[in-house]
């Protein structure tokens, strides 16, 4: 008897892609908040907003002066540096599981929603950003990062 498979199929690609290079962060490295003292200057003098599933803390970045020497961009407005962004997620949230989905969830709804040039942002995991409906956590993010980058509470 022979117990070997009738059929083998054949592979394109290979099983693992140890081959091919690694694959970068989604979101560019230039635009991620970090270092102390930049978190302490948005959490002292940011605006506060807060959505179901989660807060916003948002403050105006600096202009950006090395791309014109002016420091004005081709339309004459001050030019402005992309937003940064940070996502943190407290232990209140869940164990480190829990936490890095819920920080997932959040840097996948931002992508989808427009945030405008110039401004540093934090966004803080809350308890039920884990479990929320996906499409809810978007709308929520929508009308925070517009009400915090507005100067609107």
């Amino acid at each position: 008897m022979d117990f070997g498979r009738a059929c083998v199929p054949e592979l394109d690609a290979p099983l693992c892609n140890a081959v091919g290079k690694k694959a970068g962060s989604a979101s560019p490295r230039n635009v991620s908040l970090t270092g102390k003292r930049n978190f302490d200057r948005v959490y002292r003098q940011g605006n506060r907003v807060h959505v179901a599933a989660a807060g916003i803390v948002a403050i105006e970045s600096q202009t950006r002066e090395d791309e014109h020497a002016d420091g004005m961009d081709d339309a004459g407005t001050p030019a402005r540096a992309p937003s940064r962004l940070a996502f943190v997620a407290g232990r209140s949230v869940g164990n480190a599981v829990v936490r890095n989905r819920a920080k997932r969830r959040l840097r996948e709804a931002v992508r989808m929603v427009h945030v405008p040039d110039g401004w540093d942002l934090v966004i803080s995991a809350r308890t039920g950003t884990a479990t929320e409906p996906f499409d809810q956590l978007v709308k929520q993010l929508q009308e925070g990062i517009a009400r915090a980058t507005s100067g609107k509470r």
